[in-house]
C-alpha cells in the first residue's frame, strides 16, 4: 500500500544560512535554517545562537502589545550562494537559555512572500524559458496541455495515493521565443486559471510557490506562504473534461472579463461553505448578489432617475408634504415613527428589487435558466429569513434551505461556464447528482 505524504512534510530545507534580521532601523545577525512544508508553510529557525546586544529589539517585537504582528525583513544566504529574502517575516517563537558559557537565543519566524535564488553551478546548459506554479488542492487527472500565443501551459494534478490532494498539483508554462514574455502577465493568467479550477474542482486551489528558470541567472523560487485549501465539495466539472475547461479559462477568461463579471469573487463565496447548510446557502446567494452588483455597477450611480435631480428637486417637497400629513394625524416631528417614514423618501429612487435585477441579469447574460425561474421567489424568501431570523422553516416545520440550496448552486454553476464560454459536461445537483451537457437548455427569453 502506498503511503500518503503528510502536509507537514518538508519539501525544501536550506541549512546553515547566515545574514540579518531587520525591524525598522534595528538589525541583528542570525544563523539558521529555512524549511518549506508541502502546505506552503515557510519557516526560518535559529537554534541556540549566542545572545548579543543587537538582538535586544527582538523581545520588543515579539512581546509587542500593539495588537498586531510586526513584520521583519530577513536577508540571508548559505555557503553555496543561495539567497533568501523576505520583508514579511513574523516571529512566532522566541526563547532564551543560559548556561556556564552565556545566554543563547532561539528564534522561529513564519515567512510570506519569500524569494529564494539558486545560482547556476556553471555545468551543462542552464534551464530557461520555463516557470512552474506549485499548488494546493488540485486533484489528479491526466496532464492537460493548452497552447496559447504567449506560451504553452500544462496542468497536472497529484496522485492522491501518494500525496494528500489538499496539498499538491502543478501548472507550468513554457515559451520558445528568445525574448521572455512578461512573467507578471503569466502570473495573472495562472491566477485566473486557478479561480476556474477551484470552481471546477469544488475546492479552493491556491498557489504555494512559483519556480522560475532564468538560464545563467539560476532559479528563482517565490514562496507565497501557507496556502488555503478547503475540503472538496460539489465539483462542477468532471475530471475528464478538464482540457475543455482549462482551454476556455485561458482563452476566454481574460482580466477584462474577470473585472466586468465579478466571477472571481462569486467563486470564492460559492466555495466558502460552512458547518451549516444555511451558511453555505448564504455564500451562494452572496455570490449571486455580487454578480448582480458588478453587472449593474455602471448604472447604479444614477438611480431610477438621476440622483442629483431627485435629491435637489424631488425629495425636499416630498419630505415636506409627508411631514405635513403625518403632523395632521398627530405623529409630530419629534416622534420616532415620523423620522423613520420621512427618511425613507430617499429609498424611492433606488434601483429595482433583487428579483427584478436577477431576472434581468439572467436574460442579459443569456444564462440557461428556464427551469430555475419558478424558484427565484422562494430563493429570496429563504435568504431573507436566514439573514433576519437566523433560520428558514417551511410549512412542515423542516429547514427550508435544504430544498432550495440546489437551485442556488445550479444557478452559480451555470453562470460561470457561460461567462467563460465553456461547453461540455458538467455536474448538476438540481435533481440529484447528474452529468449533463452545458448549456443544458435554451437561454431565457
Amino acid at each position: 500500500m502506498t503511503q500518503s505524504l503528510s502536509a507537514s512534510e518538508a519539501i525544501l530545507s536550506i541549512p546553515d544560512c547566515a545574514g540579518t534580521l531587520t525591524w525598522n532601523h534595528l538589525s541583528c545577525r542570525v544563523e539558521g535554517r529555512l524549511s518549506v512544508q508541502r502546505s506552503g508553510q515557510t519557516t526560518f529557525a535559529v537554534a541556540q545562537m549566542p545572545n548579543s546586544r543587537d538582538m535586544a529589539f527582538l523581545d520588543d517585537v515579539f512581546l509587542s502589545s500593539r495588537g498586531h504582528a510586526e513584520a521583519l525583513t530577513l536577508s540571508v544566504r548559505d555557503h553555496a550562494g543561495k539567497t533568501i529574502n523576505t520583508s514579511h517575516a513574523y516571529i512566532t517563537r522566541l526563547g532564551h537559555d543560559s548556561d556556564d558559557h552565556g545566554t543563547a537565543t532561539s528564534i522561529e519566524a513564519t515567512c510570506f512572500d519569500t524569494i529564494v535564488t539558486f545560482p547556476w553551478d556553471g555545468t551543462g546548459t542552464p534551464a530557461s524559458n520555463h516557470v512552474e506554479y506549485h499548488l494546493s488542492g488540485l486533484r489528479c487527472w491526466p496532464p492537460v496541455t493548452v497552447s496559447r500565443p504567449e506560451c504553452t501551459y500544462v496542468v497536472q494534478g497529484v496522485d492522491h495515493r501518494i500525496i494528500d490532494p489538499a496539498h499538491g498539483g502543478l501548472v507550468s508554462a513554457d515559451w520558445q521565443c528568445e525574448q521572455a514574455p512578461d512573467v507578471s502577465a503569466i502570473d495573472r493568467s495562472v491566477e485566473r486559471l486557478l479561480q476556474i479550477l477551484s470552481f471546477a474542482n469544488g475546492r479552493t486551489i491556491a498557489q504555494v510557490a512559483r519556480r522560475s528558470y532564468l538560464g545563467v541567472g539560476g532559479i528563482e523560487l517565490y514562496l507565497r506562504g501557507r496556502a488555503p485549501s478547503t475540503r472538496a465539495r460539489w465539483p462542477a466539472i468532471p475530471y475528464l473534461a478538464m482540457h475543455s475547461v482549462v482551454n476556455a479559462a485561458l482563452e476566454n477568461y481574460t482580466d477584462e472579463v474577470r473585472k466586468a463579471s465579478g466571477v472571481d469573487v462569486a467563486i470564492s463565496w460559492s466555495l466558502s461553505g460552512g458547518q451549516y447548510a444555511e451558511a453555505g446557502y448564504l455564500g451562494l446567494m452572496t455570490a449571486i448578489e455580487h454578480l448582480l452588483h458588478v453587472s449593474g455597477r455602471s448604472h447604479a450611480s444614477s438611480g431610477i432617475i438621476d440622483r442629483d435631480i431627485f435629491k435637489r428637486s424631488i425629495a425636499p417637497p416630498l419630505r415636506a408634504r409627508l411631514s405635513e400629513l403625518l403632523t395632521g394625524t398627530g405623529c409630530l416631528s419629534g416622534d420616532q415613527r415620523h423620522s423613520l417614514l420621512v427618511n425613507r423618501i430617499a429609498a424611492l429612487n433606488e434601483q429595482s428589487s433583487f428579483k427584478i435585477r436577477l431576472l434581468e441579469y439572467l436574460r442579459k447574460q443569456r444564462i440557461p435558466s428556464d427551469d430555475l425561474l419558478p424558484h427565484i421567489s422562494r430563493m429570496i424568501k429563504v435568504r431573507n429569513a436566514i439573514i433576519h431570523e437566523g433560520l428558514a422553516i417551511d410549512e412542515s416545520g423542516h429547514a427550508a434551505v435544504n430544498e432550495i440550496i440546489p437551485v442556488a448552486r445550479e444557478m452559480v454553476t451555470r453562470i460561470v461556464p457561460q461567462t467563460i464560454s465553456y461547453s461540455g459536461p458538467y455536474e448538476s445537483y438540481l435533481q440529484g447528482n447528474q452529468l449533463l451537457e452545458f448549456p443544458p437548455c435554451a437561454a431565457s427569453p
